[in-house]
């Protein structure tokens, strides 16, 4: 248009254009919706100016059908669908906006589980990967003596002195590679980017394709 509305240039004359956009697009991802309430209007009727409201604050009111909303509430005082007007994000089961993370939900709860899950693979990073063998039975005083010159052999970085049965046996315990929990990390991300709508590299995932 050749003349820009002051609503579109400026709708919160307070707060510049950018931060407006920015704080309703973040109130519609995380609370399923903004809500704009209307402080100015011209002599035809129309908006001039908008003001965001928190999310948490409005108690939006449906009528007997739950299919439409009637008014919102705000800090106890009532306002028309016109002066206080939803952004909502996803309508598919409703007149109220819903947040899109609840659309991962099991997804979100299935990669928190993969990470806890391949932590423990850190937790258990200080286990030496191998064990010291007898086959007789050692007495609690003798085995922490033979640990103790074992672990101290180790860490001067000098052989260790074996005696009598005793014999070292070295194992490999499973990795988070090796139990695939890499594969569902990167498979539970790729979701979420994909609900979102968002390219994966942004997020560091590998993609197959675009």
């Amino acid at each position: 248009a050749p003349t820009v509305p002051m609503l579109l240039d400026a709708p919160d004359p307070i707060i510049p254009r950018s931060d407006f956009i920015e704080r309703t697009v973040n109130d519609m991802t995380r609370h399923g919706a903004a809500w704009w309430l209307v402080t100015g209007r011209d002599t035809a009727g129309n908006p001039l100016a908008l003001r965001l409201v928190d999310p948490s604050a409005v108690v939006p009111i449906l009528d007997a059908s739950g299919t439409y909303i009637t008014g919102a509430e705000l800090n106890d005082r009532w306002f028309s669908p016109a002066d206080l007007v939803q952004v909502p994000f996803v309508l598919d089961d409703g007149p109220i906006g819903r947040a899109p993370i609840r659309e991962i939900r099991e997804a979100t709860e299935n990669l928190r589980a993969a990470l806890l899950f391949s932590s423990s693979y850190y937790g258990a990073g200080a286990l030496p990967p191998y064990a010291l063998l007898s086959s007789a039975r050692i007495p609690k005083a003798h085995a922490d003596e033979l640990m103790a010159a074992w672990l101290e052999a180790r860490d001067k970085s000098r052989p260790a002195l074996l005696t009598g049965d005793l014999s070292l046996q070295p194992f490999k315990g499973q990795s988070a590679t090796d139990s695939l929990v890499i594969d569902a990390l990167n498979y539970f991300d790729k979701t979420i980017c994909a609900v979102f709508q968002i390219p994966p590299s942004m997020t560091n995932v590998v993609a197959q394709s675009s």
